[in-house]
């Protein structure tokens, strides 16, 4: 899914906007129907509008979702440089059923331990969705290298190649680095472990396997992992910027910019 990064950005603060609103009319009716005195049908009518409203919220931004198949080939612009979009579902329906069920809780809650345990549950997961919907971004592509989470790993520290596209169901990108990188790793089992799989009639399982996620082989240079459950990025578009400017440093000073991510698309 090709989008601007002004598109990116609007539609990310209209996601935010519509959780928010939704938890206050979830919330709201949810109330009404829990301590109003109304006809049956009148009250689980009301219980069941923030399901609804999760569920619009669901529909309306899956293509900003944690694993979405349509995940938006573009980064937003940031005074560091390019950031990937957070995740914006299902966060933003936990947030409004979880408001909902906190709410309904305070209202009816009669002290005993287990409603205190239920409100504590509810409230601990809501607070999780709604951090995790307005949090700042967890992924920066910026001039002097890569900000993955509290880690910055400099362009020259990259591995020349740049991380391969991930696999479909991968959870992660691997950026391989030059050995000492802060946040580095080898994971996977050893490529002789996989040979003896092999021979012992595994051929089919283990070929489909590595091709889903090649960083399941322990080999070549080590690498820093990007949780793909934090982006909202297509994966093949993430791994293919980080190899761009990896490869081209004079492209780097525009990182950023519109300008910048005008090239990047047309790369």
């Amino acid at each position: 899914m090709n989008l601007e990064p002004a598109d990116l950005a609007a539609l990310v603060r209209r996601s935010r906007l519509a959780a928010a609103v939704g938890a206050a009319i979830g919330t709201s009716c949810y109330l009404v129907g829990a301590l109003g005195s109304m006809p049956d049908a009148a009250v689980g009518a009301l219980l069941v509008v923030p399901i609804l409203l999760a569920i619009a919220h669901q529909l309306v931004f899956r293509q900003l979702g944690w694993r979405s198949a349509r995940a938006p080939q573009a980064f937003l612009l940031d005074r560091n440089g390019f950031a990937a979009a957070r995740p914006q579902t299902p966060y933003g329906a936990g947030l409004i059923i979880g408001c909902a069920l906190v709410a309904g809780r305070l209202a009816t809650i009669e002290g005993k331990l287990t409603a205190l345990g239920g409100l504590a549950f509810f409230t601990a997961v809501t607070i999780w969705c709604g951090t995790r919907l307005f949090l700042g971004p967890y992924l920066v592509i910026g001039p002097a290298g890569l900000t993955v989470g509290t880690n910055t790993i400099r362009w020259d520290a990259v591995w020349p190649e740049g991380p391969p596209a991930p696999g479909k169901f991968a959870r992660s990108l691997r950026v391989p680095v030059v050995p000492g990188t802060s946040g580095a790793d080898r994971p996977g089992v050893s490529a002789s472990s996989w040979d003896r799989l092999r021979e012992r009639g595994l051929n089919e399982e283990v070929d489909e396997l590595l091709a889903n996620d090649p960083s399941l082989v322990k080999e070549g240079p080590p690498s820093v992992p990007i949780d793909l459950r934090w982006v909202t990025v297509d994966r093949t578009f993430l791994a293919g910027a980080i190899r761009y400017y990896r490869a081209n440093p004079e492209a780097r000073p525009a990182i950023g910019t519109e300008a910048g991510h005008a090239q990047l698309a047309t790369r």
